[in-house]
């Protein structure tokens, strides 16, 4: 099986262009479970957000189905959109708050 991006072998894209195409396949794979299961599965997103642009980042945010329940961990928020967060946690010193 072979992935192109505009026509190009996706092993000649961007590091940030090789990460969506990845996520983009883990969404599709979350939607044929949705349909076969009848269930959305979790979302454990742990620190995906390094090689994408800010651009990529909230277009990946607003791909995710929401009425799934969504577990994200990244070291930034300050690129985030406004709004899209119902809730927002800092862990730090062993300790798990919620960020004001």
């Amino acid at each position: 099986m072979a992935f192109f991006l505009n026509g190009i072998d996706s092993g000649f894209a961007s590091e940030g262009q090789q990460r969506s195409l990845a996520l983009s396949l883990r969404l599709g794979q979350a939607a044929l479970i949705e349909a076969h299961a009848g269930s959305t599965p979790l979302f454990l997103l742990d620190d995906i957000f390094g090689e994408l642009d800010v651009k990529r980042r909230n277009a990946l945010l607003h791909q995710l189905p929401p009425h799934a329940q969504k577990l994200i961990t990244t070291t930034h928020i300050d690129w985030m959109e406004t709004g899209y967060a119902q809730q927002i946690m800092r862990f730090s010193d062993r300790k798990l708050t919620p960020l004001q």
